[in-house]
């Protein structure tokens, strides 16, 4: 339950540091600035992907995220000395949410503060601070976003994390392996590979004497594959079979998500991770999986040599 406060000497309005620029919250009597960039307005679903996509990408988070349990205040600061003309917030849901409140801008007009209703605190949730404003003759309108977390910092679920971080690839053709830290712009540690599929659906050991591994090798821990394709031709298919040698396979279950157009994500539905072995993907769309692409590749298993 929110605590009731009382009402401070100075308005909140006039506590805003004057330096400060960009999306802010006051909170347990601070001004606490927030890492998050102005943009388009998102949805629900946006939000909660919360990725820079286009040809432009850059990685950049719309959302700033922090966990402040005692935020009294949300608000931004125009840049470059504007003139604040509108403002409103909302809070994301599915069909949107009015919170009922009205923005208070700053004497000088380039700060807007929204305090939480009935004066108390914001709850936990995903706020859009949407802001018009006039500077240098020109209008501008953008959205930052805010998510006020219900608890401490938690890792990122393995999905999020990599929708987030390979978005640039959706529209490719290919299978995406390697690190969920980094995107297509600045991998972390340069572990991201991109390999072609191939037409065929047979699933033959790769190794032609039974041993080692005649494929693609992967080392380390794979927790999520992606598949980019074009955004107009989903997989109606999509298995993974393990491949032993002699032509025996075992089928791997597995959990897809396609929240992002032209990107595929495939999990273990069983496990955290793949366990060392050859796998085989397939991809296959049209009458009867007609139109098929795979790739076989090796997790953890020496290659010949």
């Amino acid at each position: 339950m929110a605590r009731s406060r009382e009402p401070s000497a100075t308005p909140p309005i006039e506590t805003v540091p004057t330096d400060l620029t960009g999306v802010f919250a006051l909170a347990d009597g601070a001004t606490l600035g927030l890492a998050g960039e102005p943009g388009p307005a998102l949805d629900d679903a946006g939000a909660w992907l919360d990725i820079d996509q286009g040809p432009d990408a850059t990685g950049r988070s719309h959302v700033a995220s922090a966990y402040l349990p005692d935020t009294t205040a949300l608000g931004v600061t125009v840049p470059d000395g504007g003139a604040i003309t509108a403002a409103a917030i909302g809070q994301l849901v599915p069909g949107g949410h009015d919170v009922g409140v009205q923005g208070e801008i700053s004497p000088v007009g380039s700060t807007v503060l929204f305090q939480a209703p009935d004066r108390l605190a914001w709850r936990p949730g995903v706020y859009a601070l949407t802001i018009g404003w006039t500077a240098a003759g020109t209008d501008h309108v953008a959205t930052w976003h805010v998510q006020l977390l219900p608890g401490p910092f938690q890792r990122v679920p393995r999905l999020l994390a990599a929708f987030r971080a390979w978005s640039g690839f959706a529209g490719g053709n290919g299978l995406i392996l390697g690190s969920t830290k980094g995107g297509p712009a600045e991998p972390t540690d340069g572990s991201i590979r991109v390999l072609p599929l191939s037409s065929g659906k047979a699933p033959v050991y790769p190794a032609a004497n039974g041993l080692g591994c005649d494929g693609p090798a992967v080392d380390g821990r794979l927790e999520v594959i992606g598949f980019a394709h074009a955004p107009d031709r989903w997989p109606e298919i999509v298995t993974a079979r393990t491949l032993f040698a002699g032509g025996r396979s075992v089928d791997v279950p597995l959990i897809v998500a396609s929240d992002v157009a032209g990107l595929a994500l495939l999990a273990p539905a069983t496990s955290a991770e793949l366990s060392p072995g050859v796998y085989r993907l397939l991809f296959a769309s049209g009458p009867e999986g007609l139109s098929s692409q795979s790739l076989t590749f090796c997790l953890g298993v020496a290659a010949n040599g």
